[in-house]
């Protein structure tokens, strides 16, 4: 896989990430789950986030 093609893929999986983030949201404001239960999979989804981002801008350095 090209290095640009694997950035693409991990833009994908980051907005992937981010519409699980929405679903976890709409599930506590919906009272499907507590937020005590929906925090830790939140934090997690964020932290995942985060190396998401730190990743994709590194490939980008390595393919300009």
């Amino acid at each position: 896989m090209a290095p640009r093609e694997f950035i693409r893929f991990l833009t994908i999986a980051r907005g992937s990430n981010g519409e699980l983030q929405t679903q976890l949201l709409i599930c506590a404001h919906l009272s499907y789950f507590t937020s005590d239960q929906i925090q830790p999979v939140l934090s997690l989804s964020y932290e995942i986030s985060k190396m998401l981002t730190t990743l994709i801008a590194k490939l980008a350095e390595g393919t300009d």
